[in-house]
C-alpha cells in the first residue's frame, strides 16, 4: 500500500478539511508546500496550515525544499490529537471508493504539547522499554522520532487532570509504543520489558 492512500484514508477517518495533506512520524515532509490548507500528519495528530505564509511563519518549523519540524508536529501550540494509533491498513486491493461523508462522535482528549517536550526533557529520546535510539539507528535527522506514553490511559481518567510529564509520561519507540496499546488497558511499561527479556533468553 502506497503511503498516500494511507494518509488519504487518516485525512477521511479525522475529518481533516483540507486541498493537501502529508504524513510523517518524525517531522520531515520531503516534499515542497503548493496547495493549502495543507495538513501535516504524524500517527497520534496533525496541524493545518491556511497558506505558505502561515506555514513558515510558524515558531519551529523550517522550510527549505522540505518541509521540517525538528521537535514534531506534536510540539507546536496547533497541533490537534485525533488518536493513539493511525488506521489499520487498508486491505489489499486495487480499487478503493472515497468521498463519502460521514458524521463521527467520539471523546476526544487533548494531550498538551508543553507536557510532550518536558518529558523527553527529563527522560531524553531513548525507548524505556527496548531501548531503542532513533539517532543511533537512523542518523542525526531521527535524532527526536520517539513517542510518549501516558502510564495512565486519558481515556480512563475520563475528565482533565492536573499531569506530571516526568512521572505520568514515558517515551517509548513506536513500535514499543503500539506493543503497549495491543493491550486493553495498556501492560505497563515493566510487563513489556519482562516479554523482551524472556524472549531474548530463548
Amino acid at each position: 500500500m502506497q503511503m498516500k492512500t494511507k494518509t488519504s484514508d487518516i485525512v477521511s477517518r479525522w475529518g481533516i478539511e483540507c486541498a493537501s495533506a502529508r504524513f510523517s512520524e518524525w517531522g520531515n515532509w520531503y516534499a515542497s508546500a503548493s496547495k493549502f490548507p495543507l495538513a501535516l500528519l504524524d500517527s497520534q495528530g496533525f496541524a493545518k496550515f491556511t497558506s505558505l505564509d502561515d506555514l513558515t511563519s510558524t515558531p519551529g518549523i523550517r522550510v527549505t525544499k522540505q518541509i521540517n519540524i525538528p521537535d514534531g508536529i506534536s510540539s507546536l501550540a496547533r497541533y490537534e490529537m485525533r488518536s493513539d494509533q493511525i488506521p489499520e491498513q487498508l486491505r489489499e486491493s486495487s480499487l478503493y471508493t472515497e468521498g463519502a461523508k460521514s458524521t463521527i462522535v467520539v471523546n476526544r482528549y487533548e494531550r498538551n504539547p508543553a507536557a510532550r517536550m518536558a518529558c523527553v526533557r527529563h527522560h531524553g529520546y531513548r525507548c524505556k522499554v527496548c531501548d531503542w535510539s532513533g539517532l543511533e539507528s537512523f542518523g542525526p535527522e531521527a535524532a527526536k522520532l520517539i513517542h510518549v506514553h501516558h502510564l495512565r490511559a486519558l481515556g480512563d481518567i475520563g475528565m482533565e487532570y492536573e499531569l506530571d510529564p516526568i512521572h505520568d509520561l514515558c517515551p517509548v519507540c513506536p513500535n514499543c509504543h503500539a506493543f503497549l496499546h495491543l493491550f486493553t488497558p495498556p501492560i505497563s511499561i515493566e510487563e513489556a520489558k519482562t516479554k523482551i527479556k524472556s524472549l531474548t533468553k530463548h
